[in-house]
């Protein structure tokens, strides 16, 4: 009954991309809601439920559906199957069946088979696994690296996973050797390869190496108490014994002695400092820049420093000099270029001069990496510019979020829609909820089911629109590289955008590629991917790493880089190369030697179709080598490879 079920679903599922006038622009669906439940796209695929009802318990649960993961075109590439799935992280998606739960890739593998009561998303080729009350960790291929045995672990940072074993914590390395056998009653996180540790009411360093550099001995690393370790920062990590403070370096040394009673870490160059009810603030040496004379203050961000003195607050630079009144009720640190104030119970926004950007007249402000700041006034919401304050949209939405990938979720009348950083409401507000844009889309939902819809500002540049559309049209992006046009091309995505371009070009699948040339995957290439195309275009000679193991999937690409790429896909082609030697370009003496001679070919190459050269100056004559490439270059080169002479 379950299958027909699904069956009946995919026949009846109707995929969006509704025809639209030019005028319009934006789609009103792209996978119309029909889902009992749906996520993100993350690694190219969204989780989508179907069948089931939503109860409410502690909270609420979706039970009796069945989860799987569909492609950005709305095809199923996991049928729904599994009664709970999560996103894909590192290649892998949690899944649970018959209440236990294991892993299965983007092809819909399972390659750890749902046999544990709990894991954990993978973090550097591993992921966490529990059994029976204990703790272990399992690789991509499904091996146990290490069999469950400890009473708590946490998921591997920085090559190491802290584990727990009779109460104590020790450090794991990547193969499960013990670098650290349990033995400490704490370990913070490690921050510049140094992590606190706790022992019999003493505090220490160990390095990720496992090695102690620090015997437990002080009172308080003072680091250790904030939720994000800042410890060593700066080179150097304020400790505390008896009533005062001193900074020590990464081989334990003290190299500072202050008679404060109490410090924190530097930043910014300069170091907080506590005396007789006063702050102040020091720098490397000891040296006051600030003598403590502040009822309050909080450390350095971005050169300023909020300070308070007789319950009014303000900002000092690092020189110590008032560079704004203290006349606030509360300031808060710089984020963005900006500083939240309050007044009068009202909260604004001021820049580093003082100058008022956001007089302070609303509830609160909410300032954002996106140059746009929410803002409520009473129970309604609504948007100012943080670079001049003008209004973008009045407070007239029952609830908002913050602006993500351009756009903004806002809600009025019970119905969401999405604004423009105008104000425009480019996605009229017409569902029952959404989520904020991620990877180009969002879902939505509209009478109890769900959907997903693309960003409609995610388009590329009006210069790249024409040959992006051919590429796209001939089958050579792949569907989830479809988005973030202006975004740099990493390393990753651009090996499987040549590796699929080779193979729509031959008519070959991956595994026929390498079956003709007789070349085979090696899982153990790297040590920081294992996704199957990357493999793949590392057996077929296209891509090389960058030495001890490494690929660097997310690092950026370069434009030499990319040239090297295509110039070997050229030869795996068997496109001939001319007899030309390319530009001469201005920068001829910045491109490595490695890349000169693909650097010519794809500056001599010529798309027949348009007579566009494959890769060409960035201006001024110069080719740019170490430049960066975008999403919509790699596309465009990739068509004029496709249709090269």
């Amino acid at each position: 009954m379950k299958k027909v079920l699904i069956v009946c679903l995919c026949i009846f599922m109707t995929f969006g991309y509704t025809a639209i006038s030019q005028a319009e622009q934006y789609p009103t669906y792209d996978i119309e809601p029909q889902f009992s439940d749906a996520g993100n796209f993350n690694e190219g695929l969204a989780m989508v439920a179907v069948g089931g009802e939503w109860r409410l318990k502690l909270w609420y649960v979706l039970e009796g559906a069945k989860f799987g993961f569909i492609d950005r075109s709305g095809k199923f590439v996991v049928e729904p199957q599994y009664d709970w799935a999560v996103s894909f992280v590192e290649g892998m998606a949690k899944v649970e069946k018959d209440e236990k739960m294991g892993f299965i890739d983007r092809t819909g593998k399972e390659i750890v088979k749902p046999e544990y009561d709990v894991v954990l998303d993978f973090s550097e080729g591993l992921a966490g696994v529990e059994q029976g009350g204990k703790w272990g960790f399992v690789d991509k291929t499904g091996n146990e690296i290490v069999a469950p045995k400890y009473e708590e672990i946490t998921s591997v940072q920085n090559g190491v996973a802290k584990v727990m074993r009779n109460g104590k914590w020790g450090l794991i390395d990547k193969t499960g050797k013990e670098i650290v056998a349990p033995q400490y009653e704490g370990i913070s996180d490690f921050n510049e390869g140094m992590a606190a540790v706790y022992k019999d009411g003493k505090w220490g360093f160990v390095d990720s190496a496992g090695k102690e550099v620090v015997k437990p001995q002080y009172a308080e690393v003072v680091g250790a108490q904030f939720t994000e370790m800042n410890y060593f920062d700066e080179g150097l990590a304020a400790v505390k014994n008896g009533g005062s403070t001193s900074f020590i370096d990464k081989t334990g040394k003290v190299v500072l002695k202050t008679r404060y009673e109490y410090a924190r870490d530097f930043s910014d160059g300069l170091a907080w400092v506590f005396k007789g009810g006063k702050v102040g603030f020091i720098d490397r040496t000891g040296k006051e820049v600030v003598k403590p004379q502040y009822n309050n203050g909080n450390s350095f961000r971005d050169g300023m420093a909020a300070v308070s003195k007789n319950g009014k607050w303000g900002y000092i630079d690092r020189t110590g000099k008032i560079v704004v009144d203290l006349q606030y009720d509360q300031a808060f640190d710089f984020y963005y270029g900006v500083a939240r104030v309050t007044k009068d119970e009202q909260v604004g926004l001021i820049g580093k001069t003082g100058k008022i950007i956001v007089k302070p007249e609303y509830n609160e402000v909410w300032p954002s990496s996106e140059g746009v700041a929410m803002v409520q006034q009473g129970t309604k919401r609504g948007f100012v510019d943080m670079n001049d304050g003008t209004v973008i949209a009045a407070p007239r939405y029952d609830f908002a979020n913050q602006f993500a990938e351009g756009l903004a979720a806002v809600e009025k009348d019970e119905k969401w829609g999405f604004i423009d950083k105008t104000g425009k409401e480019i996605v009229s507000l017409q569902y029952d909820y959404v989520r904020d844009f991620k990877n180009g889309v969002a879902v939505v939902e509209k009478d109890g089911k769900k959907g997903l819809i693309s960003n409609p500002l995610d388009q590329p540049a009006e210069w790249a629109k024409s040959e992006v559309n051919q590429a796209i049209a001939l089958n050579l992006v792949p569907m989830d590289l479809r988005h973030h046009y202006t975004s740099n091309m990493t390393r990753a995505d651009f090996s499987k955008l040549i590796v699929h371009m080779i193979a729509v070009k031959t008519g070959a699948s991956i595994e026929e590629l390498l079956d003709e040339r007789g070349k085979a995957m090696d899982a153990d290439a790297f040590t920081d991917t294992t996704d199957e195309t990357i493999l793949a275009s590392y057996a077929l000679g296209l891509i090389s790493g960058k030495g001890n193991g490494i690929f660097d999937p997310d690092g950026l690409i370069t434009r030499q880089e990319a040239a090297v790429l295509l110039s070997r896909a050229a030869d795996l082609l068997g496109i001939q190369r001319n007899n030309g030697t390319g530009a001469n370009y201005a920068d001829k003496d910045d491109i490595a030697n490695w890349a000169q001679d693909a650097v010519a070919f794809v500056s001599s190459v010529v798309d027949r179709t348009n007579g566009a050269t494959m890769m060409g100056s960035t201006g001024n004559n110069e080719f740019s080598p170490n430049g960066e490439y975008t999403k919509q270059q790699a596309f465009i080169t990739v068509k004029r490879l496709f249709h090269s002479n």
